[in-house]
């Protein structure tokens, strides 16, 4: 049983290995020239670090493609179905279009939004260098996130709710940088 733990538990360790070497290396390809301007503005908001902000940018290629901010967030699939018909109307889940991953990593940046918060060392780090415009942005972004979490968790609605209703405006703010 022990040389079973011991081998479980160094394979574990070459993986843990593995992944930090992968996000070293997604961290240079970030920093690399066609990337480093539109990574480092999207890394001024709260949850989105080096590999959010590539999927984004891989994803996306070009957020000036979408003339608003519904029309984004409806290709993640992050605005609510509908079924109407005469006087009827019927509004369901989310759509679940466009990309899977996409609203995965958005959802998961935003769970950050849980807690208040704009004075982070990591996030300030990130934000130094930026344009005032852009880190204004996010810091609004941060506090409206935040209310809007707040507001919907007093309302009783459950967290699959709340966390989807956050990475949707959060993908509106990110859209408008």
């Amino acid at each position: 049983m022990v040389i079973f733990q011991q081998l479980y538990y160094s394979r574990v360790r070459v993986q843990e290995e593995n992944l930090k070497s992968m996000d070293k290396k997604i961290q240079e390809i970030a920093e690399s020239e066609p990337y480093r301007e539109k990574v480092g503005i999207l890394r001024c908001f709260r949850g989105v670090d080096y590999l959010t902000a590539m999927f984004l940018l891989c994803e996306v290629n070009d957020f000036k493609r979408f003339k608003t901010a519904g029309s984004f967030m409806s290709f993640l699939g992050l605005v609510p179905g509908e079924y109407s018909s005469g006087s009827k109307r019927k509004q369901t889940g989310i759509t679940k279009t466009g990309s899977p991953r996409l609203r995965r990593i958005l959802t998961e940046a935003a769970w950050q939004h849980r807690f208040p918060g704009t004075g982070s060392k990591i996030v300030t780090a990130r934000r130094s260098g930026q344009p005032a415009l852009v880190v204004a942005l996010a810091e609004k972004a941060s506090l409206r996130l935040h209310k809007k979490f707040r507001n919907l968790q007093l309302r009783g609605k459950t967290p699959q709710v709340m966390i989807t209703a956050v990475s949707r405006e959060l993908s509106g703010f990110l859209w408008a940088q």
